[in-house]
């Protein structure tokens, strides 16, 4: 479940079909953070940990990032049609501000194990997807 996917599904939202797609997409947001994001957000958070023993507790990147987790972690347990999104923009904004600003820091001070610690931390809360083969054709 994308941002721009809630996004465009609340701009979708007419007054005869408003409570009943809402309701469904509420559903889904919060299965989108029982599945992925919940994982998401434990993982980097274990990472920033890490990053902290190098700039300080009281960095400003950590400390944006965790006050944006805790945020959309409110307004996916207890939002409504204006909180899924504001939900939806701050997703967006969030992961721009790691990709063109945090990642980079981050990279700068690891060291390999470090890196190598990442690497299962990330592996740990990614989302097992099993296949299950359809019959054959």
């Amino acid at each position: 479940m994308a941002a721009r996917n809630i996004k465009n599904r609340l701009e979708q939202l007419t007054e005869r079909n408003r409570e009943e797609r809402l309701s469904r997409l509420r559903e889904e947001v919060q299965a989108f953070w029982d599945s992925e994001l919940e994982g998401h957000f434990w993982a980097e958070e274990k990472i920033l940990e890490m990053f902290a023993s190098h700039v300080g507790p009281q960095d400003e990147g950590i400390g944006r990032i965790l006050q944006e987790h805790r945020q959309m972690e409110g307004w996916i347990r207890d939002g409504g049609e204006k909180e899924l999104g504001q939900l939806s923009e701050l997703l967006v904004s969030h992961i721009r501000f790691e990709e063109d600003s945090l990642f980079g820091r981050i990279e700068g001070v690891f060291d390999q194990e470090e890196f190598d610690k990442t690497i299962q931390i990330l592996a740990e809360a990614t989302p097992k997807v099993i296949h299950i083969p359809g019959p054959a054709l």
